[in-house]
């Protein structure tokens, strides 16, 4: 009745090492990157014999916008506690990552009213707005890779089944534009090329601004500040630092815009090796890490596993019907156990 390929079933439940990581604070005390930082007479002092006032730790805590975390942590556990009704919750991975695992446990948990940010709105955007989590939805191409559309996210928008969904669209320089600003912490990112196109009479966070230098009319697009972000890497390490490599899309900007991050990874090991064209997120930005391998299935996570075409193509039949596409979800999603 359903179609799930074992080589991607990430079900059965997994034990993960209960290692602390991040940040911890309290009145007098504060752990960064497990530093011990001790107060004494208003002033923070480090191992380094560096002295540090309150105001810097609170300006640097503002800026990064940490999240306490004490260990590694359970899929189910992290969803529960960083993604709540209501929130906009970025899932990036630019068709290589994508955290399906993740938002998985998004639709078992029914979460509701989400706004999702998906630069490459995919299979797992079409599922979340199939299974009635998604309100409203920012992206900035939707489509099933190389098959052509959605059939959730359509029927969504034409018919509003199973709720109407509301769109905010842009080109992918655009939303990405928005994300590097909210990363920034800035109220808009500037781009040329955008005001010439007809999403600024139907995107109303794009407008045309005046430089005030030059006099050139350019495009403002708002900033994205998810309140949790979500990605898929290769690795972590025990202190909590996110390793990832390969086509890696908005990942990096998405976290750094973010309020909170969730991560889910192939593996966690005890010190990360240098890997050509990888980046590593810093713990202190990371709220939550998950140890899920197979979590990107069907998409790849390279140098780990390859991308399921075979499911992609089953996708464009299953997706078509509502009463196929929902005893899909049941057998192979809701009725899963998250890592």
């Amino acid at each position: 009745m359903g179609y799930i390929h074992p080589r991607w079933d990430h079900r059965s439940p997994r034990k993960n090492p209960n290692n602390p990581i991040g940040w911890s604070h309290c009145a007098s005390h504060v752990t960064i990157c497990q530093v011990n930082i001790s107060c004494s007479s208003g002033h923070i002092k480090a191992q380094s014999n560096k002295w540090y006032s309150h105001a810097h730790v609170l300006y640097w805590y503002i800026v990064c916008s940490p999240t306490c975390v004490g260990k590694l942590t359970t899929l189910r556990e992290a969803i529960l506690e960083f993604v709540h009704d209501g929130d906009t919750v970025a899932a990036e991975g630019f068709s290589h990552l994508v955290p399906f695992a993740a938002g998985h446990e998004i639709i078992r948990l029914e979460r509701r009213n989400l706004t999702l940010v998906r630069l490459s709105a995919d299979l797992i955007a079409d599922q979340m707005v199939g299974m009635g989590c998604v309100k409203r939805l920012i992206f900035s191409w939707a489509g099933n890779p190389g098959l052509g559309l959605l059939h959730r996210f359509r029927d969504a928008v034409e018919n509003e089944w199973p709720i109407p969904l509301q769109i905010e669209e842009h080109n992918h320089a655009g939303l990405a534009a928005a994300l590097v600003a909210g990363a920034a912490r800035l109220p808009f990112g500037v781009l040329r090329g955008y005001i010439e196109t007809d999403l600024v009479q139907y995107t109303a966070t794009v407008t045309p601004i005046t430089c005030p230098f030059t006099g050139e009319t350019l495009a403002a697009v708002r900033a994205v500040n998810p309140d949790v972000t979500i990605i898929h890497a290769q690795r972590a390490d025990t202190e909590g630092n996110v390793q990832l490599w390969g086509i890696i899309g908005v990942q990096k900007e998405a976290v750094l815009a973010a309020k909170k991050v969730v991560v889910t990874v192939e593996e966690i090991c005890d010190r990360l090796e240098p890997v050509a064209n990888s980046i590593v997120l810093p713990s202190w930005v990371i709220s939550a890490v998950v140890c899920v391998p197979g979590g990107a299935r069907p998409s790849y996570a390279h140098g780990y596993y390859g991308r399921d075409n075979d499911f992609y193509r089953a996708w464009d039949d299953i997706s078509r019907d509502r009463t196929r596409f929902s005893e899909w979800m049941a057998d192979n999603v809701l009725q899963c156990v998250a890592a």
